[in-house]
């Protein structure tokens, strides 16, 4: 008879069977003492039920049952958990001191430890049973731990009848009675980690560096077998780990507590760690987890877990329990089939893939031919969120559109997830895809590089397959991750989550192998390109600081500052845009038209046309989108700009040559007729005025030149070759 099913009894009032059954098994001696100690629950249950004076009776008859086959110290081992699960029962505590009186018969002390104890005259009974359980089991010399702090103590003495403890702790010497050692102590192992940190510390340390496992289990099993990383960071270091060596000793230990089957590890940062004392097999742990969890793509983790774990192990792979997996996944599919579409896809695509460990084709082909039948199944690909997936997702993907997939792919390559990359890259090589299919798609992304984020950062990490056929301009790509960054975490139109995985990912692709990409990036590049480089990353906060700093000190070791400002005339600075300060007063009120107006309207246009009904034929909602997308093109380009924009100030401008804020005269050689030309940044340009962009190439050609030199001109106004005959200073004037 199992204790659970004397438990149900018990709860349910019904005594007279609860007794009949119990004699029964008191009388047939068929279960172990552990095995019986157990039945405490059935006991604790009646006195629940006020029945405690029937509890007592059962527990005294099994006790006066057990003595006679059983010695009087083993059958201690029931009757105390009984005496706890009962209480505060005279008849019983005698019972129970009486045991301890044959089990301990002629140990000197042991009447005046059993008074003292109080088990027959209302102590607590927890507390009188732990009084006697740890002062009739140490011994001089044993160690003791703290039950209420993170203490040791070694015994140093016990004097008998009146059971005065001394014990020995690192700092100090102190006597207890039996009661209060019971209270403060318990009984420990030479080996544990308290003990060892205060008596044995030098071999504590030795045993931290060979077994850092089986110290962390050690640890979590002092502290009710759960503890956490953080918690293991606190007791380790810095008093018996350098920090440095931390987060080294710390992975040694993880990957070693993943090969125990008593170990169960969750979570991240901190990692939560839990001892099973019962032997679990670790497919059993895994069936555990997979059951616990309350949608697919979580089971899916697990399933990966499992895998990657066996890995490690170099164990085989269980297929029965997988393909119980699958098919618990397939079943959720087929539910949620006609009223939850979307979920219904991932579950196909989790069971497909789950399937597809376990050797189940039939599950595989089941859901290709599901989706077949669905038109959004393309669209399973922005809510997949384990990366795992998006090869099974691509090899249904292929199957599903057998015709035309290479050509849907190559039209989906800028928005690919950035996991997804080089999966759907390798089958359209091994498809026999050329640098002509990929071309019009890079061009389309380098135009709008924030329809395409993830591939940016693939395309900068280097693909694995092939790289020639993605060769684009490392600086201009960089230059476009960036931007993407800084304009989604200023907007704030990006969930928090996905921008703060945008930022993550960025920031780990860019600082890969030492910064290695942008090292070679920086030995191809000039001086000017670096000085703008090293502008645009000052202001790039988005790059984090770890990596922003990485990257301008590689720019400062190739280009020191000094150098590069000092070759660079004002005019070919590519990382400032030098304007008026009316010209900066008159494209700040612009772009504060364009947002809070102009893009204002856009996005009520677009809520207006939605209401149409019907987008795949609405054409207003097409253009309305369509002109949003310019909008936000033209705002990126103008907070480019004002972002490099600095103002020249009249002390700035040079006299003695053409440059940036000069008015230049020129005097025809034949006519003697004057023309002349302004020289400002591109918000005061003005051809009618002749105010020239300084930046466009007929302005460059005349940058640099002297009072005395001449130019050929070949433009409406100025024909013919012209002398320069005086420089003034035009922004005096102007900004007034």
């Amino acid at each position: 008879m199992k204790s659970e099913s004397m438990l149900k009894l018990a709860e349910s009032g019904n005594t007279s069977t609860v007794e009949e059954q119990w004699m029964q098994l008191v009388e047939s001696q068929e279960l172990s003492l552990s095995e019986f100690a157990s039945y405490q629950c059935v006991l604790a249950e009646l006195c629940k039920n006020n029945k405690q004076s029937f509890a007592a009776t059962l527990g005294w008859a099994a006790i006066e049952g057990l003595c006679g086959g059983h010695s009087k110290s083993d059958v201690l081992d029931v009757a105390a958990p009984f005496l706890l699960a009962i209480g505060d029962h005279a008849d019983l505590r005698k019972q129970v001191a009486d045991l301890y009186r044959q089990a301990y018969e002629g140990r000197e002390g042991l009447e005046e430890l059993i008074q003292e104890a109080g088990i027959e005259k209302g102590r607590p009974v927890r507390r009188a049973l732990r009084t006697l359980q740890v002062a009739l089991e140490i011994n001089k010399g044993d160690y003791l731990a703290g039950r209420h702090e993170e203490m040791a103590a070694r015994v140093d003495g016990i004097s008998l009848p009146d059971w005065d403890i001394t014990v020995k702790t690192p700092s100090s010497t102190k006597t207890f009675s039996a009661v209060t050692l019971a209270d403060e102590y318990r009984l420990a192992k030479d080996t544990e980690f308290v003990v060892m940190q205060s008596f044995s510390q030098e071999a504590l340390l030795d045993r931290i560096r060979r077994e850092p496992a089986e110290v962390v289990i050690e640890l979590c099993r002092e502290n009710n077998d759960k503890i956490d990383s953080d918690e293991l960071h606190d007791r380790l270091s810095p008093a018996l780990l350098a920090e440095a060596d931390w987060k080294k000793w710390w992975t040694r230990a993880r990957t070693a507590l993943k090969k125990n089957p008593k170990v169960k590890i969750e979570g991240r940062s901190p990692y939560e760690l839990t001892y099973i004392d019962e032997e679990v097999t670790h497919e059993g742990h895994f069936e555990e987890e997979f059951a616990k969890q309350r949608d697919v793509q979580s089971q899916l983790v697990c399933v990966d877990r499992y895998v990657r774990d066996c890995r490690q192990r170099k164990e085989e792979l269980c297929i029965e329990t997988l393909g119980r997996c699958a098919t618990t996944m397939a079943e959720r599919a087929r539910r949620f089939a006609k009223e939850k579409a979307g979920t219904a896809n991932i579950c196909w695509l989790c069971a497909a893939r789950t399937g597809e460990l376990a050797g189940n084709d039939a599950i595989i082909d089941e859901a290709v031919a599901y989706f077949k039948t669905r038109d959004e199944f393309d669209k399973t690909l922005q809510v997949v969120s384990v990366d795992s997936l998006y090869s099974t997702f691509l090899e249904c993907f292929c199957r599903v559109h057998a015709d035309d997939w290479s050509a849907r792919l190559l039209e989906w390559f800028p928005s690919l997830p950035y996991v997804a990359c080089d999966l759907a890259v390798k089958r359209l090589l091994d498809h026999g895809c050329t640098n002509e299919d990929f071309a019009p798609a890079l061009q389309g992304l380098m135009k709008h590089p924030e329809n395409g984020f993830d591939v940016l950062l693939w395309l900068w990490n280097g693909p694995s397959d092939d790289e020639a056929l993605f060769q684009v301009e490392t600086v201009g790509l960089l230059g476009r991750i960036v931007r993407v960054l800084e304009a989604a975490r200023l907007r704030g139109e990006i969930p928090k989550a996905r921008l703060r995985e945008m930022l993550d990912r960025a920031r780990t692709v860019l600082g890969a192998r030492k910064c290695e990409k942008f090292r070679n990036c920086i030995d191809s590049i000039d001086a000017g390109m670096a000085l703008a480089l090293r502008n645009q990353i000052k202001r790039a906060d988005s790059l984090g600081q770890a990596v922003k700093e990485d990257y301008l000190r590689i720019i400062l070791a190739a280009f020191p500052e000094e150098d590069v400002t000092s070759k660079i005339p004002i005019w070919l600075r590519e990382d400032i845009l030098f304007v008026t300060q009316r010209g900066m007063t008159k494209r700040s009120a612009e772009i504060e038209h364009h947002l809070n107006v102009k893009m204002a309207e856009n996005a009520k246009a677009i809520g207006a046309a939605a209401e149409h009904g019907d987008l795949s034929e609405n054409s207003e909602y097409k253009f309305a989108l369509e002109e949003r997308d310019l909008l936000r093109a033209k705002l990126g380009q103008m907070n480019e700009e004002m972002d490099k924009a600095q103002v020249l100030a009249a002390a700035d401008v040079a006299t003695d040559i053409i440059s940036v804020g000069t008015l230049a005269v020129f005097k025809s050689t034949d006519s003697g007729t004057k023309y002349e030309m302004t020289f400002f940044g591109p918000w005061e340009a003005d051809l009618s005025s002749f105010r020239f962009n300084y930046n466009a190439p007929l302005a460059q050609k005349l940058m640099g030149l002297k009072i005395g030199e001449t130019v050929d001109f070949d433009h409406d106004g100025a024909i013919g070759q012209y002398e320069l005959v005086a420089i003034e200073n035009a922004i005096q004037d102007w900004d007034l």
